[in-house]
């Protein structure tokens, strides 16, 4: 049977309560799997791989910010290691609706 629970935290009572399994970020579980409350069941061949983007304006005022959030995200990516890249890229400005 199909569940729908509307959010991580509900989907992860959810498994505690012993209702089912389900597949959730491993980030969102770190702690609940360090507690012993959930399990990591590897499955061979399933891989996914998730590319996060952060939009930032290139409006001056908001500079300091927005270098904040950049640096922060990249040290976050350095710390966790492996599983997590930080790539800067660039793209074309995107028109703005007024």
């Amino acid at each position: 049977m199909d569940v729908e629970l509307p959010t991580l935290q509900a989907i992860k009572r959810f498994v505690c309560m012993g209702n089912g399994v389900a597949l959730v970020p491993k980030i969102s579980v770190e702690n609940e799997i360090t507690r012993g409350d959930l399990v990591r069941v590897p499955v061979r061949d399933l891989h996914f791989q998730r590319k996060l983007r952060l939009g930032v304006p290139q409006d001056p005022v908001c500079r300091r910010a927005r270098t904040s959030v950049l640096s922060s995200a990249e040290q976050v990516a350095k710390d966790r290691g492996g599983r997590y890249r930080f790539q800067r890229e660039k793209i074309a400005p995107m028109s703005v609706w007024r």
